[in-house]
């Protein structure tokens, strides 16, 4: 994967930071003792489909991928199919400013495992699969095998989308790299209807609650988030609480006053101003931009970076895309949206996965979020270089 985001004049490192900064269950010194990779075997609770159904429904756990969905619902939707369940751990990680899944297979692989073993126990799935980062793979595969573990280990394909649900499905099923995600998927689950694909700390919450009772309902539980840019120390960090709580973490790391929450289509948010509620964690990646780089200008070059690692089998992808940076491009120079809101709402809903719709929400928030900019802009100011 490329890793760098250039775009006129300035260079958005990528960054996966190695620092840890928990206390709580997912990551915190217990669970590190209890699920290390050197550690022995925990005992592993033996639920059946209904009883896990169950058990997922009342802790309300959702997806900890970015789509937030009930995690309880894509299991249920499996579990009513015909065809015998396909059960796969997504330790892919494609976001480039993301490490929190890095950090779970570095420090408690065996949680990841656990959730994973549970789930295949509960749905009597011959095999599980994890497809995994390429510098994961040897250490899980390690670990699952000295395990005893029936659990396949892939790696994962080169580009941002090799992350999207179908495509991990695709290399778990085929054992192949292919970048692209697939058509014709369950309305619920947005995978073949007989797969489920479970984000690496969505399983690890799965282990926890099964064999621990921990709470995870929104506003108990912690999250994960990576974050990455204009702070004193990057860092996974596990936050207990909302966004709010990890707003006021973002006011003690750095003195900037803009970060992008959510991934690279995520939502620009002031540090220094009450939060919007729509905003969400999404994959927990949390960039804080530095004040000498334009925030118009740093999302007209994610755009053009995410264009360039489209899957390349549908028009908005191919054509939509390319067409859409440069609209932005131009639009923020200026001050105006005419031309991106127009092509947004012709490549929205259009693309034969959702990447294009995620390119589609970074430019439409981006333009509503930086109000202030694009009037700076309008008048030929910038906040960055004082000029536009």
């Amino acid at each position: 994967m490329n890793t760098t985001l250039l775009n006129e004049g300035f260079r958005l490192q990528v960054q996966r930071p190695t620092t840890l900064l928990s206390s709580g269950p997912l990551l915190g010194e217990r669970s590190r003792k209890l699920y290390g990779a050197g550690a022995p075997r925990q005992p592993l609770p033996r639920n059946d489909a209904t009883a896990l159904v169950r058990l997922l429904h009342d802790a309300d756990l959702r997806g900890r991928g970015g789509a937030e969905f009930p995690t309880w619902r894509k299991l249920d939707a499996v579990l009513r199919q015909p065809q015998p369940p396909v059960v796969i751990g997504n330790l892919s990680e494609g976001e480039p400013w993301s490490a929190k899944d890095h950090a779970l297979a570095r420090h408690v692989p065996q949680l990841v495992l656990d959730g994973l073993e549970i789930v295949r126990n509960a749905t009597r799935a011959r095999h599980a699969h994890l497809v995994a980062a390429a510098d994961l793979v040897p250490s899980m595969r390690d670990i699952a095998r000295k395990r005893g573990q029936r659990v396949r280990v892939h790696q994962e394909g080169p580009l941002f989308t090799s992350g999207e649900a179908s495509a991990v499905a695709r290399t778990a099923r085929t054992g192949s790299r292919d970048t692209r995600p697939q058509f014709h998927l369950h309305p619920l689950t947005q995978e073949h209807p007989s797969t489920l694909v479970l984000n690496a700390e969505t399983l690890a919450c799965i282990a926890l609650i099964a064999s621990h009772g921990v709470t995870v309902r929104p506003g108990d539980e912690t999250r994960l988030a990576t974050i990455t840019g204009a702070v004193w120390r990057p860092a996974v960090v596990e936050v207990s609480g909302g966004i709010g709580q990890l707003q006021g973490m973002l006011r003690e790391m750095t003195d900037a006053r803009l970060a992008l929450i959510g991934g690279l289509t995520g939502r620009w948010v002031r540090l220094d101003a009450p939060i919007d509620p729509a905003v969400t964690w999404g994959c927990g990646a949390v960039h804080v931009l530095s004040p000498d780089i334009c925030p118009l200008h740093a999302t007209a070059g994610i755009l053009e970076w995410l264009a360039a690692q489209a899957a390349g089998q549908c028009g908005p992808c191919v054509f939509g895309l390319p067409a859409l940076a440069e609209s932005f491009r131009g639009d923020a120079l200026v001050g105006n949206d005419r031309s991106t809101g127009r092509l947004a709402r012709m490549i929205a809903g259009r693309g034969a996965c959702h990447h294009p719709d995620g390119a589609v929400r970074l430019a439409l928030t981006a333009m509503a979020d930086l109000a202030d900019e694009r009037a700076l802009h309008s008048r030929g100011r910038c906040s960055a270089h004082g000029r536009a």
